[in-house]
């Protein structure tokens, strides 16, 4: 896995939609990082909130 991912990258392996995915950055549950028009998602941070997700009982 890079240490940067796009959207789509971080989308597939969340395995959220683009919007959802955009949702959760505008509600702070995961930072997004900005390189001139891209959006880029640090490794970390892919993997801190994907342990966050509520576990279904």
């Amino acid at each position: 896995m890079n240490v940067l991912n796009d959207v789509k990258t971080t989308c597939r392996q969340l395995s959220m939609s683009r919007s959802a995915l955009y949702v959760a950055v505008k509600e702070g549950r995961i930072s997004a990082l900005k390189n001139g028009n891209r959006t880029l998602f640090h490794r970390d941070e892919i993997e801190r909130f994907a342990g966050r997700l509520p576990n279904i009982e």
